[in-house]
């Protein structure tokens, strides 16, 4: 547990002198004790007032709470105010509408009386669901990693009445025994310092939160323990982004591993970045031709080992968000939208970048699935609320697949799938034996390869395995607790939208354009509250946007600009980028994840360092770059030439920083702007921007029409009345101009080429 060294010390003095004999000892303790306790006069309320509120939270997820028998109060700025008058620390439990494990666990302390009314009786009680406060997942991380642990949800947090955090501690996965023993003991440690050494818990609470700030904002900074901050002269010479991209992109392809096909054995989340990265640098003539094929060899063959094991769910469409181990032989059963979008757009760029057909025809797959559940079945998140690990929900022991199917369809099953009646989960994945005898659905090959073996088209194979799987999926709903969340975040439909644009890049096909102007209308219209304020889920919701809200819409926008030209959509990211300067910003540092005036806890949070993943930082750094290749932003430049100085260091020291700063670095220190002459709705032009659009073009230039009237250039193309023209320009200068696509790819390339 995480708490301040000198409460320790304290509460095992305070336990050392009430053993003692009473005299003069115990009136020197008791006074001692009543100069140390902050509230000075009796507390005008009690715990028994509140009532549990979970009802009216803000998220399905934490609506389960609502008959819970603790008193649940709404994570709001009231807290303060309610903790005060009944003179208690405040109990934050955290917890995550993508892990079933959180609700499971505090229903076993449900369960127990001791572990509840420690609980429930000694603090006022409230619930963050990191769907709907990510900033409060950041903070949770955070301690734990103060403290030496690895984070896990659910996790309780100890705050001051000033919600400033006191203690932590990380529940998930503990069985009942340590559960029980973790809960005594931190609860008991928090409820005897409140009570004997009040002041003294406030007073480090916020020397804490004070040395937790210059922490972050110096890591932030990118200064160097070992440097003096104050001495700008002792860090090293600038380095160009394109240097930055081009070495850390090199160390990224090399972490792959061909014998575990993944990313020097990472498990987690999908790597959805770090896969669009290395696919797309594939076509960079930045890097020598062996490079490039280490970086396609590392996407195909990442993509194939994910497709092909159990992390496609075979049943229900979509892929697992995490794994048990490095491989993905045995996921965690859960979904979330964003990481599933995100890593469809990675199969489309670059699958497009590398020419990989499967990684394009599975990445429109799921493009076809989501339109599919457009408007109403599109879920935030899913999972299972009970053990995953019985048969027929997500693994399966022969016998439940026998008593389902006929023994022609369990044979046929088998084969694709790689079903043994003695289960098919390796020792090296499961080395305690805990699943023997059960079998997770791995493709025993291709999809391809099946096909041919069975003498069937994929249309065939498709048509005869679609009724079984429909069979096995109405028996996982049936054995399974299926929990889906609604609540749709900003940045969730944004992806959503984004994933549609390439699949429309990809395919030709207008389905997926019209969908991704139907999902940015929809995000004008029911993403902004009455007061203008944008919001993180829909219908006016009372959740105000966080950091990734502000940079997945400002970047969707953007790219929904570049494949349509409707100058609307750029004014939409425009003012999304601008609001989030001015809800977000703070000083010279990286955009906060959460707007200020719904900030509770009083520490600055910024998601900037999400390896293999997305981060505010990342996302508005490429939105900056892609605004300044079309025109001149002094602020947008500013922030832009920070994030360069912000992570020299760290570019240098570390092989890996977040995959999509990488990205947004591979757009160069003065980014490539194409310019479109032409009529907009004719089809020579609607063909070439569907053209322009492939990831081979758009991951190292923006793309604009070249009667866009902002647009800072020197040398304007002339209009077309038919056919097109387009230009290649850098800070405003005319490179070259070509009248086809297949010219300008070449003069592209050769462009691409020249050192800087």
């Amino acid at each position: 547990m995480k708490i301040i060294l000198p409460l320790f010390i304290l509460c095992l003095c305070s336990l050392l002198f009430s053993s003692c004999d009473r005299g003069d000892k115990q009136s020197k303790l008791e006074k001692r004790r009543a100069q140390d306790l902050f509230f000075s006069s009796a507390a005008v309320a009690s715990l028994t007032d509140f009532k549990n509120e979970a009802a009216t939270f803000p998220t399905d997820y934490l609506r389960l709470y609502k008959n819970d028998p603790i008193a649940w109060q709404p994570w709001d700025n009231s807290l303060q105010e309610k903790a005060s008058n009944c003179q208690t620390p405040i109990l934050l439990l955290v917890v995550s509408a993508v892990n079933g494990n959180c609700r499971d666990t505090i229903q076993r302390i449900y369960e127990d009386a001791e572990m509840l009314n420690l609980l429930r009786d000694h603090n006022l009680c409230t619930l963050v669901d990191i769907h709907a406060n990510p900033e409060i997942g950041l903070l949770a991380q955070k301690l734990s990693s103060d403290s030496g642990q690895a984070i896990s949800f659910p996790s309780l947090i100890w705050l001051s009445h000033e919600k400033l955090p006191i203690a932590s501690f990380s529940i998930g996965m503990m069985n009942d025994k340590q559960l029980k023993t973790a809960v005594k003991n931190a609860g008991s440690m928090v409820q005897h310092i409140w009570k004997n050494s009040s002041d003294y818990a406030v007073t480090n609470s916020r020397q804490d939160n004070i040395r937790r700030q210059e922490q972050i904002d110096t890591q932030l900074k990118g200064e160097s323990l070992l440097l003096d901050p104050a001495n700008d002269l002792n860090l090293p010479p600038p380095t160009s982004r394109s240097e930055y991209y081009r070495s850390s992109t090199r160390k990224i392809v090399s972490l792959f591993n061909p014998i575990s096909k993944s990313f020097d054995n990472l498990g987690g989340i999908l790597p959805a970045s770090a896969l669009e990265l290395v696919g797309t640098s594939s076509r960079s003539p930045h890097f020598t031709q062996q490079i490039r094929r280490a970086a396609r060899l590392a996407f195909s063959e990442t993509t194939d080992n994910i497709q092909q094991n159990a992390a496609s769910d075979a049943l229900g469409n979509g892929y697992f968000q995490s794994k048990r181990g490095p491989s993905w032989e045995l996921p965690l059963f859960s979904k979330r939208l964003d990481i599933q979008t995100h890593y469809a757009t990675a199969l489309l760029r670059s699958g497009q970048a590398t020419e990989h057909q499967r990684a394009i025809r599975e990445g429109l797959r799921l493009a076809d699935y989501f339109i599919s559940q457009l408007p109403d079945k599109l879920y935030a998140s899913e999972t299972s609320l009970n053990g995953t690990d019985l048969s027929g929900q997500f693994l399966w022991d022969w016998q439940t697949l026998s008593d389902h199917l006929s023994d022609d369809e369990l044979q046929f099953f088998s084969k694709i799938y790689s079903l043994r009646k003695h289960g098919n989960i390796p020792a090296t994945v499961d080395p305690t034996g805990k699943h023997f005898k059960l079998n997770t659905f791995q493709l025993s090959q291709p999809w391809e390869q099946i096909a041919d073996s069975l003498n069937l088209s994929l249309e065939e194979l498709e048509d005869k395995i679609s009724p079984i799987r429909a069979k096995l999926l109405t028996v996982r709903e049936k054995n399974s607790e299926l929990f889906r969340e609604t609540q749709i975040s900003a940045a969730q439909l944004s992806t959503t939208g984004s994933l549609m644009i390439s699949a429309w890049a990809a395919s030709g096909e207008e389905k997926y354009l019209h969908t991704a102007r139907t999902i940015g209308s929809q995000l004008i219209a029911e993403y902004r509250s009455e007061r203008g304020s944008h919001t993180r889920f829909a219908n006016l919701s009372s959740v105000l946007a966080r950091g990734e809200d502000f940079a997945a819409q400002a970047l969707f926008f953007l790219n929904l600009y570049q494949a349509t030209f409707d100058q609307k959509w750029l004014k939409a990211s425009r003012e999304i980028t601008e609001n989030a300067l001015i809800a977000l910003a703070r000083d010279d540092f990286p955009l906060q994840e959460c707007q200020k005036n719904d900030q509770i806890i009083p520490v600055f949070i910024h998601n900037h360092s999400m390896i293999f993943g997305q981060s505010t930082t990342g996302i508005f750094d490429q939105v900056f770059t892609r605004f300044l290749a079309i025109s001149d932003d002094e602020r947008f430049k500013n922030r832009r030439d920070l994030n360069t100085k912000r992570y020299r260091i760290r570019l240098d020291r570390i092989p890996i920083i977040h995959t999509d700063l990488l990205t947004s670095y591979a757009l160069g220190d003065t980014p490539y702007l194409i310019a479109v002459s032409g009529e907009p709705d004719s089809p020579a032009v609607k063909k070439a921007r569907q053209q322009l659009n492939s990831s081979h073009f758009t991951t190292f230039a923006t793309i604009a029409s070249a009667s866009l009237p902002e647009l800072d250039i020197d040398e304007k193309l002339p209009p077309m009345e038919s056919g097109f023209q387009i230009g290649l320009y850098r800070n405003g200068k005319l490179i070259a101009d070509a009248e086809n696509i297949d010219s300008f790819s070449e003069i592209f390339t050769t462009e691409m080429a020249k050192k800087e």
